[in-house]
């Protein structure tokens, strides 16, 4: 019952927080059911809160005990840290300001300096990092926050010069050297870009980062014609196959194409979208004519409506109308939450199932299925390993969402990117907008995210070495 062993033991759970949650937890509990009241009590629970991404608790009980003037800094800065989470930034810069005007406290500052970048406020960022001190525990990482600040900036030469000051001191900062690539590049450099990406490889330090730096290296090697060259270090990456496409089985394929499409009511524009097939530049197009991209299902907040939850066909295939009549109703309450007015593209993940949902709910609305020609397919699976499906199996859910599903329309992200003009009055009619020929923006090769239509043929002799 010593008061200051139970201080002690709210200490020794904020100490091993980081590493051992469980055990902290079972600490509190026991300062908590014996009805202890303390500051250090709240903060401790709130930072265990905190690294549970319980935010909003953390963030009740971490304003409260830091009212106090004897909150400790580690408070401050883990309420700060909380709000950041929950994108609540101008409160997280308030935390922080309130520290700072005890006196100086560098992670303060970085922090700061953090948020202001994420706010786009480079230059205040930028000023506010000079003032840390080399010989400051916290002058590496501002060193960091600097570079990223200028890099985010297109700043090139400063980034470019923080990346070899920070190489300087740990030549195996993966961060640096792709930062030092990156400026190369836009400072017209390309081969020096390549060389330090070589010379990373070749450091064991950097084993982790692997991958990327050769999907850079092959990416550069591409840009300057180097195909050959270019599938080496494209090849070298490690990755996992590609998950194993869900079918429907042919009679509930039969059952789906049975369902009525007629519409029912107003119908939203559903899309099937992957990496490999232009998701990006899809996504850029359609917030250039003003028309939102709903991505939250991607999410770990997306909405919780009909789509979130896991079904089988046979649930599907015994929705009721009046079942259905409820679904959509709860579909438009969460939209409101995203999307008030105007035209809009709803994102969903492109299963079968979803597709048989759609169908069943919405009988009448347009499925957008992104598509591209298998050989790129294959040859995006190879470089970039981001593709939810080999390009067989996507060739297979695709003819099985052709024949469930009328409302399908199949847009080729390479005609659309060529502004073909059918595409262009197709997007027109169903989003009820008009969509005008567009360009994406060019982008420098380490920021590309789908390679040219038809560079599969550079590669034509290796690809025909690998099963897609």
């Amino acid at each position: 019952d010593n008061k200051h062993f139970n201080l002690a033991k709210a200490f020794l759970a904020i100490s091993i927080i980081n590493h051992d949650q469980k055990q902290a937890a079972v600490l509190l509990n026991e300062l908590i059911e014996t009805k202890q009241q303390s500051p250090e009590l709240m903060a401790a629970t709130a930072m265990l809160a905190f690294k549970q991404k319980q935010f909003d608790e953390a963030a009740d009980y971490l304003i409260n005990v830091c009212r106090s003037s004897m909150a400790y800094p580690s408070w401050f800065i883990t309420l700060s840290q909380t709000l950041v989470a929950m994108n609540r930034l101008e409160e997280a810069k308030q935390v922080l300001h309130r520290l700072l005007e005890r006196g100086q406290n560098d992670r303060a500052v970085v922090m700061l300096a953090m948020i202001e970048i994420r706010q786009d406020n480079y230059k205040q960022a930028i000023e506010r990092l000079k003032n840390i001190e080399t010989d400051s525990p916290h002058h590496r990482v501002a060193l960091k926050q600097r570079m990223l600040a200028h890099h985010q900036s297109q700043q090139w030469t400063q980034a470019l010069s923080l990346a070899d000051e920070l190489l300087g001191i740990n030549p195996a900062n993966s961060e640096a050297v792709v930062v030092k690539a990156y400026a190369q590049t836009h400072l017209a450099q390309p081969k020096q870009a390549i060389e330090t990406l070589k010379k990373a490889l070749a450091d064991k330090d950097l084993e982790d980062r692997a991958n990327d730096i050769n999907l850079y290296t092959g990416l550069l090697l591409d840009a300057e014609g180097d195909y050959d060259t270019a599938w080496k270090y494209f090849s070298a990456q490690q990755h996992d196959e590609p998950k194993s496409v869900s079918m429907l089985d042919k009679n509930a394929e039969k059952t789906v194409q049975k369902w009525p499409t007629a519409a029912i009511e107003q119908q939203p524009v559903f899309v099937f979208s992957d990496t490999a097939t232009g998701h990006v530049n899809f996504m850029q197009r359609l917030a250039h004519h003003g028309i939102a991209t709903l991505t939250d299902r991607y999410q770990r907040s997306g909405r919780q409506d009909l789509f979130t939850r896991a079904w089988d066909f046979k649930d599907i295939a015994e929705l009721t109308d009046a079942r259905c009549h409820l679904l959509r109703k709860k579909y438009r309450q969460h939209l409101k939450l995203r999307h008030e007015d105007g035209a809009y593209a709803d994102f969903v993940p492109m299963t079968a199932l979803h597709m048989a949902l759609i169908k069943k709910v919405f009988p009448a609305a347009a499925v957008i299925v992104l598509d591209r020609n298998m050989p790129d397919r294959h040859l995006h699976q190879k470089v970039f390993a981001n593709s939810h499906y080999s390009a067989t199996d996507f060739h297979s859910l695709k003819n099985q969402l052709i024949a469930m599903n009328p409302n399908i329309y199949l847009l080729d992200i390479d005609a659309l990117m060529a502004n073909d003009q059918p595409i262009l009055d197709k997007l027109s009619q169903l989003f009820a907008t008009k969509i005008t020929p567009w360009d994406a923006p060019d982008v420098m090769p380490m920021e590309q995210l789908m390679l040219p239509k038809n560079r599969w043929k550079n590669y034509r002799e290796y690809l025909q070495t690998i099963k897609p």
